[in-house]
């Protein structure tokens, strides 16, 4: 692998990691009803609306998540630069507002209130999912638009969000069918499925068990303590049953503890090594501080990771451009977060967040194809149903306001322990 998509692979590997081990970290909050039936949009607030276009851009500058949110930030910038180059929205430059989420649920609250003071009409952010699981409820009530480049949690699909939310990366739930497809592919029929028993862990078991089920592969759940340093005692019991893949879904500490016990059972007994599918947090550099770069395990580990940007798009080549050394990945999952934002609120003819909210879906879809806000803006003016799809590939939007389909790369680790890319494809979810 060349030098510059190395660097972009440890990138993303930091974004998961702080994405994803905060939305493993705690649950939603108790107060946080979930529901399964379609909500109406909160009545329009009291804000003055001045017809300009304001966001807020709701992400980690300081902090756990500083390493990753600076590209994110670019990303909006670099999407509002080029709106306001193309004539702005409703013939008004967008204003954007930002105010660092930190890397905790206090300052994350902070920011909000500092952003619904300034009165935004939108919100680009939070990155992670359990801020997000924490502050939605905040943004939702002041009755303010917001769309997240990078929370993926399953528990934010049932959230009960009013119609005021939406995310271009996809959710945990189209990873559980990407990596049911990499199960299926390599043509073995049973696997026992390691995973955290809180409810991250829980949520994405079983969209992976449904969607192995699908496929006709046989699943024994192998659920394990988060909080317990050791899962020999959950790793016999998983291979007791004999599958034919062991699969972990984990944030990055909860499985480098499988592996670490798959190791030391192994090491004695080779007969129990098997092929291993892990989702994105075990995309890691030091995987081989685990269990070794001469350990036989090491070639058994195939995983998935949402691929937003690959270095051969064009947005990856200008972002590279513009801001050298940064990762344009899930940069580009920001950009496209303020694009929908943008284009929905042309289309309404409105900075009104209800407005807008109501149009995010239907510029996402089932029209005239477009790439960038001026693209999409001139169909607008040419009163044409549009279908954004931007730097991160298709965003068509479904009635939770998640996307319908993502990119994935498959992944493995060379004998040095660095991850390498295997091959990428898409997934639908719900085939």
């Amino acid at each position: 692998m060349h030098g510059a998509a190395r660097t972009r692979r440890r990138w993303a590997a930091l974004v998961v990691l702080w994405v994803l081990t905060a939305a493993c970290a705690s649950s939603a909050p108790s107060s946080a009803p979930v529901s399964t039936t379609p909500i109406t949009v909160p009545a329009t607030t009291t804000r003055p609306r001045d017809g300009r276009l304001r966001i807020g851009v709701l992400l980690p500058l300081s902090g756990t998540g500083a390493t990753f949110g600076t590209p994110l930030v670019e990303g909006v910038q670099l999407a509002a630069a080029e709106i306001n180059a193309a004539g702005g929205v409703n013939a008004r430059p967008v204003e954007l507002i930002t105010e660092d989420v930190g890397s905790d649920t206090t300052t994350a609250a902070g920011a909000v209130r500092k952003l619904l003071a300034s009165d935004v009409d939108a919100i680009v952010g939070p990155a992670s999912s359990n801020i997000a699981l924490n502050v939605l409820g905040s943004i939702v009530e002041a009755g303010v638009v917001s769309c997240s480049p990078t929370a993926a949690a399953i528990s934010l699909t049932q959230f009960p969000t009013h119609g005021l939310f939406f995310r271009t990366i996809p959710s945990d739930a189209v990873q559980a069918e990407a990596m049911a497809d990499v199960i299926d592919q390599s043509g073995r029929r049973s696997t026992a499925v390691f995973y955290p028993n809180d409810d991250y862990g829980k949520a994405f078991f079983q969209q992976l068990n449904a969607a192995l089920v699908a496929h006709g592969i046989d699943v024994t759940p192998a659920p394990f303590d988060p909080a317990s340093a050791d899962l020999s005692s959950v790793v016999v019991a998983a291979l007791g049953t004999n599958p034919a893949v062991l699969t972990i879904v984990s944030d990055s500490a909860g499985g480098t503890r499988v592996l670490a016990a798959l190791r030391l059972l192994t090491a004695n007994q080779p007969s129990l090594i098997r092929p291993i599918v892990v989702n994105d947090p075990l995309r890691r550099a030091d995987i081989a501080g685990t269990i070794g770069t001469t350990a036989p395990l090491l070639s058994q580990i195939k995983g998935t990771s949402p691929d937003a940007a690959p270095a051969s798009d064009a947005f990856s080549k200008d972002f590279a451009a513009k801001f050298p050394g940064l990762p344009s990945t899930y940069a580009a999952y920001a950009y496209d977060c303020t694009n929908l934002l943008a284009i929905a609120s042309q289309a309404a003819g409105s900075d009104d967040p209800a407005a807008i909210a109501a149009a995010v879906a239907d510029v996402s879809r089932n029209g005239t194809h477009c790439a960038t806000y001026k693209e999409c803006a001139a169909l607008l003016g040419q009163n044409r149903n549009i279908d954004y799809d931007g730097a991160s590939g298709s965003v068509d939007l479904d009635s939770h306001g998640d996307v319908t389909s993502g990119r994935f790369e498959q992944f493995g680790f060379d004998g040095t322990g660095r991850d390498v890319t295997l091959s990428e494809f898409s997934v639908t979810a719900g085939t």
